[in-house]
């Protein structure tokens, strides 16, 4: 790697400390490619608790359809989500198990309804949302947990 200062075609001045100039030889016509990389390194944010940057992760695919292979019809599914429900199951954990047990990668996909609109149709809905009930839940905790632990 060169560090200099490069002048490109619409005359762009850039200095060693803002661009870090890469120069390497194209194979096809050996004219000189330059590319640039940030002084910090990679222009990507670092992840939460570690220091790795990029861009790899877990994507949803783009146009989402109906896995072919899937075997289950809406109904089924749906029958599925209310046999959970009555069994004490949460929506995610209802996801979380058609997910794992029956290979359905998503119920939107195969019912066009989300778990939570189908156990609201079914009357299975809690009364009070799955995230806030969480927080509710968490806020007791620590509550509790600086009422022990006073310093």
């Amino acid at each position: 790697m060169l560090c200099q200062t490069a002048t490109l075609k619409n005359e762009r001045v850039f200095s060693s400390r803002q661009v870090v100039l890469v120069q390497y030889a194209a194979r096809a016509n050996r004219e000189a490619q330059f590319s640039y990389a940030f002084p910090g390194g990679s222009k990507n944010m670092a992840r939460m608790h570690s220091r790795a940057k990029g861009k790899s992760g877990s994507t949803k695919p783009a146009k989402p359809t109906k896995p072919v292979w899937l075997k289950y019809k809406a109904k089924e599914v749906e029958l599925l989500i209310v046999k959970y429900a009555k069994e004490g199951l949460s929506a995610s954990q209802i996801g979380t198990t058609l997910r794992d047990k029956y290979g359905i990668p998503s119920v939107k996909l195969v019912t066009g309804k989300s778990i939570g609109a189908i156990l609201q149709e079914k009357n299975f809905a809690p009364e009070i949302p799955e995230d806030l009930l969480a927080l509710m839940k968490r806020s007791v905790q620590i509550r509790k947990h600086l009422e022990q632990n006073k310093h």
